[in-house]
């Protein structure tokens, strides 16, 4: 939702509503793991949206359910997140799942950042940039075209794009499916 809160690469944080392309984000729990934000493959700001609400502690993450980050050390959407799992912190501490539950918000977000880890630190714990509508692989074959043309200079403004994305997600698909 925009009002979660994403860690920059300087150490501050800032409302999801607010990152914008060229933004400097944590991707890890080591000092350095950062990386500039390239594209959102969602930025909806206004809509109204259930999401899944991961408890550990004081942490409290909300994402959509397909959204995906390390569960008990694989990447697994959220939505199959329970008590018990393990999950890890912004600064790479193990947390224990207390309790899921579902809530609302507004804003769906989904950055993607020129790293390689794939990853990004939102409400103080590590989640994936991906989600379960493209599998994580196939989305890092789609992005790699965007993220060269983004280096080049050529890429502040992928209005168009969303849309060429999801065709050749598409038409990829069955190529890039496990058999």
């Amino acid at each position: 939702p925009g009002d979660s809160r994403v860690l920059l690469a300087d150490g501050t944080e800032r409302l999801m509503r607010d990152l914008q392309v060229g933004d400097k984000v944590r991707t890890g729990a080591n000092a350095g793991d950062d990386a500039e934000v390239f594209f959102f493959s969602h930025k909806a700001e206004s809509v109204f949206e259930a999401f899944t609400t991961i408890v550990s502690g004081s942490y409290r993450l909300r994402l959509s359910g397909g959204h995906m980050l390390e569960i008990n050390g694989a990447l697994k959407k959220a939505s199959e997140a329970k008590p018990g799992d393990k999950i890890i912190s912004g600064d790479g501490l193990e947390l224990s799942v207390d309790s899921v539950s579902m809530s609302s918000g507004i804003g769906l977000y989904a950055p993607h950042t020129l790293g390689s880890s794939g990853t990004l630190i939102v409400d103080s714990v590590i989640v994936s940039e991906f989600t379960s509508a493209v599998h994580p692989l196939a989305a890092r074959m789609l992005l790699a075209p965007l993220k060269a043309a983004y280096r080049m200079g050529l890429g502040h403004s992928f209005s168009v794009l969303p849309d060429a994305v999801r065709i050749a997600a598409v038409k990829l698909a069955p190529l890039l499916s496990v058999r």
